[in-house]
């Protein structure tokens, strides 16, 4: 007997209130988390207070440019706390970040600005030739924030919740484009706790006390929740690497940061393995290594 997914959500103890907003998946932790640490990234650590409030400016400095609700905001970003930062932002503001392959030549860029029809971007300095005048002049794209000049800087670190209800349209992430172009995959609100309510809860067994580190990037499916979904909806802490992934990079993440959670790819594995420092290097820390996305 088949069994339909609302009976299938309910035996994983899933629930939520019908005016459920995404952006609540950080904004939760503020009651009992705000002083608790969120990201950890390079030298910095971001506590869920100090998080919450960047996300509010970036939130408050899209609506304020023009963005209204409903709108897509293309997140063009490297793993920096600025990336969930604008994700959750710009839900809790009612828009749609999109979170986009930063290894998208300028062609592809342009693709997803007209299929999306987003109204602005918001862009990692090194990237910011792919969005050129020339470039925007086919798209719905008006405004293109860099991130590192932090134009919401002087935005309201104060954002009421937008309405929304559970099952509308949260984010979008794009298909590998294997197939033809590249499909725009939409995920509801109810669609970022129901992977944290199941797979996080019940697989991962993740907790408050965990340091999650993910290789994978947060424009991936895969890295969005191994660093952004599961640990904000427990409160806890995640190392954010930019730049290369290097073996030695990594390595030394994992010795100086202390992760409990390590997610990576099969690759990575093996180039970890191989590595002249893999034997002397300390990894003691993870309780739980992770793998996906390739076969």
């Amino acid at each position: 007997m088949s069994r339909t997914m609302a009976a299938v959500a309910s035996e994983a103890g899933f629930n939520l209130p019908d005016d459920w907003n995404a952006s609540r998946l950080l904004w939760d932790n503020l009651e009992h988390n705000a002083d608790r640490t969120a990201y950890y990234y390079q030298d910095e650590v971001w506590t869920y207070a100090d998080l919450a409030s960047e996300a509010a400016r970036i939130g408050s400095h899209l609506r304020d440019e023009g963005c209204q609700p409903g709108d897509r905001v293309l997140l063009f970003l490297d793993d920096t706390p600025t990336y969930p930062a604008a994700i959750m932002g710009a839900l809790r503001a009612g828009l749609v970040p999109m979170l986009i392959n930063t290894l998208s030549p300028e062609e592809m860029v342009q693709f997803f600005l007209e299929d999306s029809e987003a109204t602005a971007a918001v862009v990692a300095k090194a990237f910011t030739g792919l969005f050129s005048v020339e470039n925007l002049k086919s798209t719905s794209c008006n405004t293109v924030h860099i991130a590192e000049e932090r134009p919401w800087d002087n935005a309201s670190d104060r954002l009421e919740e937008h309405p929304v209800s559970r099952g509308d349209m949260a984010f979008w992430m794009y298909s590998s484009g294997s197939t033809g172009k590249p499909k725009g995959v939409v995920h509801d609100h109810e669609d970022a706790a129901y992977v944290c309510d199941t797979f996080g809860a019940h697989i991962l067994e993740i907790g408050p006390d965990d340091i999650c580190f993910s290789v994978p990037k947060i424009f991936f499916a895969y890295g969005f929740g191994n660093s952004v979904l599961f640990p904000m909806r427990v409160g806890a802490a995640t190392v954010l690497l930019s730049g290369r992934p290097t073996p030695n990079r990594v390595l030394d993440m994992i010795a100086t940061k202390r992760p409990t959670m390590f997610f990576a790819l099969p690759t990575v594995y093996s180039t970890l393995v191989n590595s002249p420092d893999f034997e002397t290097a300390d990894m003691s820390s993870v309780r739980r290594f992770l793998s996906a996305a390739e076969v």
